[in-house]
């Protein structure tokens, strides 16, 4: 199975899929959310219940440092995002 790692990150069910597929595959996976780009506190719980929920049903999610950056928005003709870490 091939898994793209092209999947936009502004598409929730699609990191999902993506995590699950790799679970299926017994595949070991790393991964997260965001804070602080819009979201709401329910957003946040529901993604981190996912994330629990997927790995209760694969076991494959590993645990890595939390990473805080800082995300600024470039001028609006750029489709790129910058950030800083802190």
């Amino acid at each position: 199975m091939l898994i793209s790692p092209c999947k936009s990150l502004q598409e929730p069910e699609a990191r999902l899929e993506t995590v699950a597929a790799a679970g299926a595959e017994r595949v070991p996976f790393t991964t997260g959310l965001l804070i602080g780009i819009g979201e709401t506190r329910a957003e946040r719980l529901d993604t981190l219940f996912a994330i629990r929920d997927l790995h209760a049903a694969h076991g494959h999610i590993q645990v890595r440092p939390l990473l805080c950056c800082t995300f600024m928005k470039q001028a609006p003709s750029s489709n790129r995002v910058s950030f800083h870490g802190h």
